[in-house]
């Protein structure tokens, strides 16, 4: 989902403290009993306890501003209710698309055959839309306290309260709107009625500015916008506001652009978001000061958009993850992965005592520490050799080029000659007095063998070769490709670092985490040797018997890194 709940910014401060004991005791109810990995700090992932069969296809996951949750998945939409039993109900539905929940906490889901409300206690009931047929193909659903806008085959809709659907297309042609987003703009008094909305399909990127109102919104101003990428290039995949209304992401598969969400002439700064290699972006949203991107390869999340993202959770690093929704009233955020559904909370972990390192540089509690790697530089230079991407391959390549116009193009012509003159003659004579019958006979043969060599050179290719944008193009998707190896590398690199600093700075640590966090560097490890075509493990077989004081991320010198190379 793409929607982010802004009530907390208005309501945050009226939540009694029997509502928060409410959430908590929902939360622990979702979370099953599996081991955590941090997200930080003070914040954990956690699977979540759903009862989806392995296999069904993932459609959407939704959070409630009272920390009820609904995920989508196959045929069926799930709705754990954030009641003091946390029930669990399902609804059988066709042609998922999309959910969102309401700010009465009723749910919407989204279909290709059309748009319903499911409300606590009933069943999900048909809500008709005003339009042609296209109005029934509901492709997003984006809900919060300040209204509902509906995005499908046949333009978007809005509504106040969800009774009365309005459309929103400026011309008798509807055209079908594949994302959207709304916000009340944080200039705005939390009283103002004020709405911008913000929509992309096929009529192209619009900017919607409206008062709300009894019948509905009045639209003040519309504006086509250019993307802030040639749309030839690629299509956006999600829009989102931050939770302070300042900011309208788009994002692309492989490309982030924000701007203020206020302007009416917006200001893009783009950005290539660092993932891992061939990782695109399905979803964005905001938690707390974080940007968290679900993609194909797993969750990350970065505290700056142009800096670097980082895997995050127990599982999403290797499963691809479809969806995510924030609710920041509620403090939680659903992720809905190929593995299932993690939750995040707000939950504060008690401050952690640093215990002093002990004689070897470690802890008692801490057990046998990770011995040491190679330079990464050695080890992203042994992966680009593995993968066929190392440099020295493109400078080949371009000397090769600059030098194909020298060499001449080569004809070589082969040619038989084949003659055969088979003749017979006859005649008469008299002889004697007599005729005599006279016969000849000639056979010639003659064959003929040609050879030329023929040398073309076209000097033209020695100044500008006819295949060098061909040569320009190709370089630039392998260094696409370098790239993303390279950042593979230096996630498994320094991750597996930071885990050993983690167990070199020594306890207390929560029962179990030594174990889990050295099974985590030998699964880093393993996919090093992997990138590396075992290399790691060489080299690590190679390496004299060190003491662990001598275990940082770069000790040792750079050559001793290249000694098996």
């Amino acid at each position: 989902m793409r929607r982010v709940d802004f009530g907390a910014q208005r309501q945050g401060c009226g939540r009694s403290w029997q509502g928060m004991l409410g959430v908590w005791w929902v939360l622990l109810a979702m979370v099953g009993p599996t081991a955590v990995e941090a997200d930080g700090p003070d914040v954990a992932w956690r699977p979540a306890a759903w009862d989806a069969r392995p296999g069904e296809p993932l459609v959407a996951v939704a959070v409630s501003p009272h920390a009820g949750s609904a995920v989508a998945s196959g045929g069926t939409v799930r709705w754990r209710r954030a009641d003091a039993g946390g029930s669990l109900e399902r609804a059988a539905m066709e042609d998922l698309r999309d959910l969102a929940f309401g700010p009465d906490d009723a749910l919407w889901i989204g279909t290709a055959t059309g748009l319903f409300r499911w409300e606590k206690g009933a069943r999900p009931t048909r809500r008709g839309l005003r339009g042609d047929a296209g109005a029934a193909d509901i492709r997003r659903v984006v809900a919060s306290a300040d209204g509902l806008l509906i995005a499908t085959g046949a333009g978007a809709y809005w509504s106040n309260e969800g009774r009365i659907f309005q459309p929103l297309s400026s011309t008798r042609v509807d055209r079908a709107v594949e994302q959207a987003a709304f916000l009340r703009p944080r200039s705005a008094s939390t009283t103002s009625d004020r709405r911008v909305l913000w929509l992309f399909g096929a009529a192209g990127f619009e900017r919607i500015e409206g008062l709300v109102g009894d019948s509905g919104l009045r639209i003040l101003r519309r504006d086509r916008l250019p993307l802030p990428r040639p749309r030839s290039d690629a299509s956006p995949v999600d829009l989102a506001a931050s939770p302070d209304a300042e900011t309208i992401a788009v994002l692309y598969p492989d490309r982030l652009a924000l701007a203020e969400a206020d302007a009416r002439v917006p200001v893009w700064r783009s950005s290539r978001p660092v993932l891992a290699p061939g990782a695109a972006a399905q979803r964005i949203g905001w938690t707390e000061e974080r940007i968290h991107l679900a993609t194909d390869r797993g969750l990350f999340r970065a505290a700056d958009p142009t800096g670097r993202f980082e895997r995050i959770g127990p599982e999403p690093g290797a499963q691809p993850c479809v969806d995510l929704d924030v609710s920041v009233r509620a403090a939680l955020a659903l992720v809905l992965c190929r593995s299932g559904v993690l939750v995040r909370d707000a939950a504060r972990s008690r401050p952690v005592a640093r215990a002093a390192p002990g004689p070897s540089g470690g802890s008692a509690d801490a057990g046998p520490m990770i011995p040491p790697d190679p330079p990464v530089a050695a080890l992203r230079r042994r992966a680009l050799l593995q993968t066929g991407l190392e440099p020295e391959r493109d400078r080949a390549l371009r000397a090769g080029l600059a030098r194909r116009g020298w060499w001449p193009e080569l004809g070589l012509q082969l040619g038989a000659d084949f003659d055969h003159d088979d003749r017979r003659f006859a005649d008469q004579s008299f002889v004697s007095g007599d005729y005599r019958r006279l016969f000849d006979r000639t056979r010639d043969r003659g064959t003929y063998f040609e050879a030329t060599i023929q040398l073309d050179w076209n000097l033209g290719d020695v100044a500008y070769p006819d295949d060098s944008v061909d040569l320009s193009r190709e370089l630039r998707q392998v260094l696409a490709l370098r790239d993303d190896v390279s950042d593979e590398i230096h996630q498994l690199y320094f991750e597996r670092a930071r885990i050993r600093e983690r167990l070199a700075a020594g306890g207390p640590f929560e029962p179990g985490e030594p174990a889990r966090l050295r099974l985590r560097a030998e699964e880093l490890a393993a996919g090093l040797d992997a990138w590396t075509g075992g290399w790691l493990s060489e080299w690590q077989r190679a390496q004299p018997s060190a003491p662990p004081e001598s275990s940082s991320p770069n000790d040792g010198p750079e050559n001793r890194g290249l000694a098996l190379e």
